[in-house]
């Protein structure tokens, strides 16, 4: 009996390290496919499941000009994922007694603008209090402040857009007030009680966007260089990534301005899950949906966003964006999964929510049968696109000898142009197929195996929170493919 049992381990053991290596495959495939679409320069993806760091990996370059490969441990910018590395802390204080998420703010901050007294942190962190987002009306800043309290100058005279708890409204700026108050209930700046927090939560590569704060060596932040159309039309000029304009990010530090690492990211992510951060009581709390005064949840919860994704998993989840970077971290608490992707450029990158949630669910439901080999070969594929014109290309997949990875392209003619799309196969079970394509943004298919023929539907899936896709644009569309030959 021993020995079956420690047979059977074996067995589950090398399975289980068999899907993981399949997932990693997927996930590779996907990013480098989509990373060469957008030119976007460089990235890093780590994976943490059941505390084990399963997988971290850099891609591309840190530095187009010096050639700087990038590595898993370049910080990078991680735009609005720092809303919850700050709510982190902001519930550290809370379990000490320091704060109160429901107390106004007039008793933390006097002087206060009288449109802000009633206000809450709870309000502010949960993006429902009316305090204003940065928009493009806040140019590029270079002015350095020391303190939250000082930052709070660029916007806290403005009028609130609507009256707290009524509505959500994405605010960055409303996290400088919560640093504020932060910093006036310790008599610390708020850059120092993050740097000691990351200090003792190891995470090494994890600093506030400044040169006195972070070491040299970090990720170039690229933006997108459209050429002028003349130029394009008469010279052939592609759309390049250029370094970012250098700024000072302390006008938004707790919203929008820290620097880290995927591997920081994860390991952080699982900290939470095994209660080594925060007591469990307060991870609830901090990740619990705030309902608006007519009783509907915003699926933000403090500094996080909440949901359940396609699966019916509970997922947590942060992303950022910026012109400058591209951001996500992915948590599955009943499945001890935490996933962070980090890009060093963010317009025209399109790797969005439901991208970052395909490649964690790999690490979930990468479930294949024996059965991958009926749809490698070439397939003559016909569907209609979001616009609903019909239009055939060719489907083309095969099975790496090594890996068991099935991948290929579908390809159409448009406009006497060719539109090709790399694939992966991604899950298989019962003769149904589901690929993912990279447009670049990603497309899924779902086909089921006939005789000679695919039958299914592909479309885009922006599930992130289980809402139900209300736009007849985005409805799945038709796909038959018939087999021209196999690699059988």
């Amino acid at each position: 009996m021993k020995y079956l049992l420690i047979g059977l381990l074996l067995i589950v053991t090398l399975h289980s390290r068999a899907d993981t290596e399949q997932a990693i495959a997927q996930a590779r495939f996907l990013i480098n496919a989509h990373m060469e679409q957008t030119g976007t320069p460089g990235a890093q993806v780590a994976v943490w499941q059941h505390g084990t760091l399963l997988w971290s990996e850099a891609f591309g370059l840190a530095n187009l000009e010096n050639n700087q490969k990038m590595t898993t441990a370049t910080p990078m910018r991680i735009a609005s994922i720092s809303k919850s590395l700050t709510s982190v802390v902001l519930m550290e204080l809370v379990e000490e007694g320091k704060l109160q998420l429901d107390t106004p703010l007039h008793q933390y901050l006097p002087g206060l603008p009288l449109a802000l007294h009633h206000v809450t942190l709870r309000q502010l962190a949960a993006s429902v209090s009316g305090i204003r987002h940065y928009d493009d009306t806040d140019k590029v800043n270079h002015t350095h402040y020391a303190t939250a309290r000082a930052a709070l100058s660029r916007f806290i005279n403005d009028p609130p857009e609507f009256s707290p708890g009524s509505q959500f409204g994405y605010s960055s700026y409303g996290w400088v007030i919560i640093a504020a108050v932060m910093e006036q209930v310790t008599a610390q700046p708020f850059s120092s009680l993050m740097q000691r927090h990351w200090q003792q939560q190891q995470l090494h590569n994890t600093f506030l966007d400044h040169t006195r704060f972070h070491p040299a060596v970090v990720s170039t932040q690229y933006d997108l260089h459209q050429p002028s159309w003349w130029r394009s039309w008469l010279l052939g000029e592609q759309p390049t990534r250029i370094a970012a304009v250098s700024e000072d990010r302390s006008f938004i530090y707790p919203g929008g301005g820290f620097l880290s690492t995927a591997e920081d990211l994860v390991h952080y992510g699982t900290r939470l899950l095994q209660g080594q951060v925060l007591q469990q009581t307060s991870v609830d709390e901090m990740w619990q949906s705030y309902r608006l005064a007519d009783g509907s949840l915003t699926h933000y919860a403090l500094g996080w966003e909440t949901g359940k994704n396609r699966l019916g998993s509970r997922v947590i989840f942060h992303s950022g964006s910026m012109p400058s970077a591209r951001s996500h971290l992915v948590i599955f608490p009943k499945h001890k999964l935490v996933v962070a992707i980090l890009m060093n450029s963010g317009e025209h990158v399109f790797f969005n929510e439901r991208e970052a949630h395909t490649v964690a669910e790999l690490f979930i439901a990468n479930t294949q049968s024996d059965n991958t080999n009926l749809i490698t070969g070439e397939w003559q594929l016909c569907t209609t696109s979001l616009r609903n014109t019909e239009s055939c290309g060719q489907l083309s997949l095969q099975a790496d000898s090594v890996t068991g990875l099935v991948s290929g392209e579908v390809e159409f003619v448009r406009s006497d142009s060719r539109l090709k799309m790399p694939l992966v196969l991604t899950t298989s079970h019962n003769k149904v197929f589901t690929l993912v394509a990279v447009s670049p943004m990603f497309i899924d298919l779902k086909l089921k195996f006939e005789p000679r023929q695919l039958l299914g539907h592909w479309y885009h899936d922006f599930n992130i929170n289980g809402a139900t896709e209300v736009d007849d644009y985005w409805l799945p569309r038709k796909v038959v493919a018939t087999r021209v030959s196999s690699n059988r």
